[in-house]
């Protein structure tokens, strides 16, 4: 009854399992060349892969994320984007303004000018220590062909602080301490212009 169980590899029922295990048990006290081969045993126990097949199967596993299907994870991003609102000091919205992006280590800017919602923004930009600068015109007519024209520029409009690196000279007792920024802190200024 044991050998149909052993043609198809299936799991025999919880009966014939335990006949099975005393009849090995009885086989091993008498006459331990009686006893069934390991495939025998897999066959009977149900299949359970062990390390060796493990270690055969890992190339081919390997084979198949590298030449089939593995793609780049797309989650991963370079770049950034900076998104941001401009509101007067009694919180009206600031149309047409420039909002500057400056990588403090290229030199690199980006321009963005704000919608008339006062929305900006400043995509792909790439990693490295940056400032936002921020300026805002408004002309204001007078007379015919007098006006008047006020400038808000703002340097650093985050306040950032940007560290540099830390003391280098093992000699010296600031050694792996940060004590100089990179870059100035905000910065504003504002002129009149009279135009005739």
């Amino acid at each position: 009854m044991a050998d149909k169980y052993h043609m198809g590899c299936t799991t025999p029922p919880a009966a014939d399992r335990s006949a099975a295990r005393s009849h090995r048990s009885g086989l091993q006290a008498s006459n331990p060349s009686e006893l069934e081969s390991p495939a025998e045993s897999r066959c009977l126990q149900g299949f359970r892969p062990g390390r060796r097949e493990f270690l055969l199967l890992l190339p081919l596993l390997a084979f198949g994320l590298v030449l089939g299907r593995a793609r780049p994870c797309l989650a991963q991003a370079t770049a950034g984007t900076i998104l941001g609102r401009v509101l007067d000091a009694q919180g009206g919205v600031v149309p047409k303004a420039t909002v500057t992006v400056q990588n403090g280590a290229t030199g690199m800017t980006q321009m963005a000018e704000t919608s008339t919602a006062g929305e900006y923004s400043v995509p792909a930009l790439p990693p490295g220590l940056g400032n936002i600068d921020l300026s805002a015109l408004k002309e204001i007519p007078l007379r015919e062909r007098i006006g008047l024209q006020l400038r808000f520029e703002f340097f650093n409009l985050t306040n950032t602080a940007h560290f540099a690196n830390p003391g280098g000279d093992m000699a010296s007792g600031s050694f792996g301490g940060i004590t100089q920024t990179a870059g100035n802190p905000r910065i504003v200024q504002f002129a009149v212009k009279v135009a005739f």
